[in-house]
Order: structure tokens, then C-alpha cells, then sequence
């Protein structure tokens, strides 16, 4: 059996209450890593530009 499927079937036997505070967590999971995912692009395309100094050259 999955990890998906334990999980799935843990869930079934939460109220819905419980439910929707995991799905907020997972959420928040979610954008944190496609923040971090940007982030990191962000960082090599930054690294791949010429330096000020030496564009003036």
C-alpha cells in the first residue's frame, strides 16, 4: 500500500474540521515549495547575467 493510500485512508476516519486543517497545511506545503522553486531560478538566471562592472568594459 502507498504512502498515498495510508494517508487516504487516515483521513476517512478524521472529522471534516480535521480535515480542512490538513488541507490548509498541505496548501502551505505547496506554495512554500513553488516559492522556493522560483527562488532558486531566480538565483541562477541572476548568476548568469553579466556584472555591472563588467558590462561597462
Amino acid at each position: 500500500m502507498s504512502t498515498l493510500e495510508k494517508t487516504i485512508d487516515l483521513l476517512r476516519e478524521l472529522p471534516e474540521n480535521q480535515i480542512e486543517m490538513i488541507y490548509g497545511f498541505v496548501q502551505l506545503l505547496s506554495s512554500k515549495q513553488v516559492k522556493d522553486k522560483i527562488a532558486e531560478e531566480l538565483e541562477k538566471d541572476t548568476k548568469a547575467l553579466p556584472h555591472a562592472d563588467k558590462a561597462k568594459k
